[in-house]
């Protein structure tokens, strides 16, 4: 056979450019450093989400004005940007931050997961398996009640006051504070988790460093020892009305440590904290209450304090702030005092947000936490909803795949749609038989599997007897 060069080289042209097109466009792509949603609720079924990203900052306007949100019901639509049209917010040096905002009605009662994934996370990122993390989506969640509100409490979800620095130097401690709280005055307690990946499970091969921590009461993350290079972080925020779990969201975070591209010197430190045991401080009853934080950084040429706390928005509370400042050393005396007929049920955040400048551009940011609580009853008048009954998605995976691979309670397997009347069966490791199911129809399948030892077991797949695919598991 004999090619013709004519067409062929024409066409071989079309398809270099074409190519040339597609990886100019991944490569101006923005990469996710983390993010988070939060929500409004507007009446019984109807909410509001606003999904905050942090992405890397390139000059070409490669970024979208809108992205996709599942809104768990099987619906998904486009939430659109709200700031900056098609370039965001730069924030620091390098990093954006996206908002976009979107509106759903939901047809039914129920307890739904909302979720937010894409791919574009960053690559080479150290606590994820090797090579794993530029091909595994971003993904944060939520779990949002949907019920009628002439008998269940309606909730508004936490949400952050700070544009946290994820910007540190290898070897010493780092600290950040997303600054959450939450204006119906329900408590939170924070709970570092895994990185996830598309479907909500691990992402492959991740780990949490085991001196990176985060305070239940206040949110403050602390890593002792920051290990050189990229690592994800992700937490989750519960929310708590009289006792009773009322909503559920992730956040998640990418951190720099001694990255070439960023200027990161010597921690500042932090003495002379007063007011407050254990980084809490509750009221008993009326009454002024002085907090001091003192601040020194002594390679700085000059530092800033901003304080993040919503008191000054609370007619309840009276703020009052002085300090003594130097180029090396801050401190910040704030006084608040509280009036009295305002309760709530945890803690809200007092953050101090330090600045330290070093020449023209260098920058570090550090911060210090208090939680600020009253000793007062809420009466809600109104139940809270039971969140233990979730409306579930089936996950999308891969035929003949099991999902996740390391589980805790339950897996999916998608056996797709040449199979039918399947049986599995479920072995451990000496071959005896722990688990069957019989009949099984449908694609994706869910299997229970919470009353197993944890161990690694084997997935046998029939169709009439005959064995189609055996795979691998394991429980924690």
């Amino acid at each position: 056979m004999t090619l013709n060069k004519s067409i062929f080289q024409p066409n071989l042209r079309l398809l270099v450019v074409l190519l040339a097109c597609f990886i100019g466009n991944v490569a101006l792509a923005d990469h996710y450093y983390g993010g988070y949603f939060f929500y409004e609720t507007i009446d019984d079924k109807t909410v509001k989400v606003s999904l905050v990203t942090y992405t890397d900052f390139h000059n070409n306007d490669s970024d979208r004005d809108s992205v996709a949100f599942e809104w768990g019901d099987s619906e998904s639509s486009y939430l659109v940007r709200e700031n900056n049209t098609a370039l965001g917010e730069e924030v620091y040096e390098g990093m954006k931050k996206n908002v976009y905002v979107g509106v759903h009605t939901y047809a039914k009662y129920a307890n739904y997961q909302l979720y937010f994934s894409d791919n574009y996370r960053l690559a080479d990122v150290k606590n994820m398996g090797l090579g794993k993390s530029g091909v595994t989506n971003l993904r944060f969640d939520g779990i949002v009640p949907v019920q009628d509100s002439n008998v269940y409490c309606i909730n508004d979800s936490p949400k952050p006051l700070i544009d946290p620095y994820f910007y540190g130097k290898e070897g010493q401690e780092f600290q950040l504070n997303f600054g959450y709280h939450d204006l119906q005055g329900d408590s939170m307690t924070f709970t570092l988790v895994d990185c996830k990946d598309a479907n909500g499970d691990s992402a492959e091969g991740y780990s949490i460093p085991s001196d990176a921590t985060i305070d239940i009461n206040t949110g403050q993350f602390k890593w002792v020892s920051a290990k050189k290079g990229k690592y994800c972080f992700s937490f989750e925020v519960a929310e708590y009305r009289n006792g009773e779990l009322l909503g559920v969201s992730s956040t998640d975070f990418t951190l720099f440590i001694s990255h070439a591209d960023f200027f990161s010197f010597e921690k500042g430190v932090f003495s002379a904290m007063t007011g407050a045991t254990s980084g809490l401080f509750k009221y008993s009853t009326v009454g002024a209450q002085k907090f001091t934080v003192s601040y020194s950084s002594p390679q700085a040429d000059s530092i800033q304090c901003n304080l993040i706390s919503p008191f000054s928005n609370y007619s309840a509370f009276v703020v009052s702030r002085k300090n003594n400042r130097t180029s090396t050393l801050f401190i910040d005396t704030l006084e608040l005092q509280y009036k009295g007929g305002f309760g709530f049920n945890g803690y809200e955040p007092l953050v101090w947000e330090f600045t330290s400048f070093l020449g023209k551009d260098s920058v570090l940011k550090e911060v210090y936490t208090i939680g600020v609580g009253v000793n007062e009853e809420v009466d809600w008048g109104c139940q809270v909803p039971d969140l233990s009954e979730v409306h579930e998605l089936v996950p999308n995976i891969p035929t003949l795949t099991i999902s996740p691979n390391l589980f805790e309670n339950d897996v999916w397997i998608n056996v797709g749609t040449a199979y039918k009347n399947m049986t599995m069966n479920v072995y451990d490791l000496r071959g005896r038989k722990v688990r069957s199911y019989y009949n099984l129809t449908g694609s994706t399948v869910k299997l229970e599997l919470s009353g197993l030892s944890s161990a690694m077991y084997l997935l046998q797949v029939l169709e009439e007897g005959k064995v189609v695919h055996v795979g691998k598991m394991i429980k924690r």
